[in-house]
């Protein structure tokens, strides 16, 4: 976030696990450009939709070992 600055440059960035990616306020004459913004939601959702499917598929086949053990 740049409050009350003047002047900056912002170029070739990444915000990830950001609300508001890039913020300028009360601010001027700053030179931003190629920067990137990705929401948390965005990268940490796969992830873990990824984990509970393997952690089912490994419950599912000890159960089932379990079962038709014998």
């Amino acid at each position: 976030m740049l409050f009350s600055s003047h002047g900056n440059t912002v170029y070739d960035n990444r915000t990830i696990g950001n609300s508001y990616g890039l913020v300028t306020s009360d601010s001027d004459d700053n030179d931003m450009g190629s920067n990137t913004a990705l929401p948390n939601i965005f990268i940490i959702l796969p992830i873990v939709l990824i984990y509970v499917g393997i952690m089912s598929y490994l419950l599912q086949k000890a159960v089932l070992r379990l079962i038709y053990r014998g």
